[in-house]
């Protein structure tokens, strides 16, 4: 039986949310960090998620559509714990490398038959199984958030039932 390899998270909209300053922010969203020309915030339940995945004593990776520098900048900004290292960014992900990391899962904000975890799990040699779907989250709580650390936890029991 296979075993879990690593985690992947996806970082915009899965763990932050940033938009350009100069877009007005919503009246209930919470004030918002500044990290360069954009205001960023953090998923609420952010740290719960990278501790229920790092509990498990899998390597826990960042793996995004964006730029690996933007992705550790914003690691550094609110504390996530990736070390530049632990960042498989856009670059990489364009190198034309598939299954590397074949007993893996990944932790998306979009649906398994969009393009971007589609390409993310062609990738890392994973199925749409693999892939966690967490609502989206756009800089304010969204009711249920509270509920996503249990998800996560419940589908990771899931997991390891079946592998």
């Amino acid at each position: 039986m296979p075993r879990l390899a690593a985690i992947f998270f996806d970082l915009d909209q899965t763990l932050i949310y940033t938009q350009p300053w100069h877009e007005p922010a919503a009246r209930d969203m919470a004030t918002p960090t500044a990290f360069g020309p954009y205001a960023a915030w953090l998923r609420p339940t952010a740290y719960q998620l990278l501790a229920t995945a790092r509990a498990t004593k899998r390597p826990v990776f960042l793996c995004t559509m964006a730029e690996r520098r933007y992705a550790h900048g914003l690691s550094q900004l609110f504390n996530l714990g990736f070390n530049i290292t632990d960042i498989l960014g856009i670059e990489h992900l364009r190198l034309g490398h598939d299954g590397v990391s074949p007993n893996s899962i990944l932790i998306d904000d979009l649906p398994p038959a969009h393009e971007f975890p589609t390409f993310k799990r062609k990738v890392l040699g994973i199925t749409p199984e693999q892939q966690f779907q967490i609502p989206p989250f756009r800089g304010k709580t969204e009711p249920g958030e509270a509920r996503v650390p249990d998800d996560f936890l419940n589908y990771l029991r899931r997991w390891r039932e079946a592998h």
